[in-house]
């Protein structure tokens, strides 16, 4: 169950760096990051809905071959 509407950039941003992602380049209002050969791309928007966040997390998941659950159980450790 999500219990959150928006989420602040900064605080996914530093979340993202937690899982090892690396910040490779910026393009306008997106942020490139990359695990060893895998992207991800975030918008830079001051807060970020929870639908993408949704996909954020599903490709997260992918990348780092763990359930989408135990990722959103993460970054909920990580808000404590």
């Amino acid at each position: 169950m999500w219990i959150f509407n928006n989420v602040k950039f900064k605080i996914l941003e530093n979340f993202i760096l937690s899982l090892w992602y690396i910040k490779i380049k910026q393009e306008w209002s997106h942020i490139k990051y990359d695990l060893f050969w895998k992207s991800l791309i975030i918008p830079k928007h001051n807060e970020i809905s929870r639908w993408t966040l949704n996909n954020i997390f599903k490709i997260v998941s992918f990348h780092i071959n763990i359930d989408k659950k135990d990722i959103e159980k993460k970054f909920l450790d990580f808000l404590k």
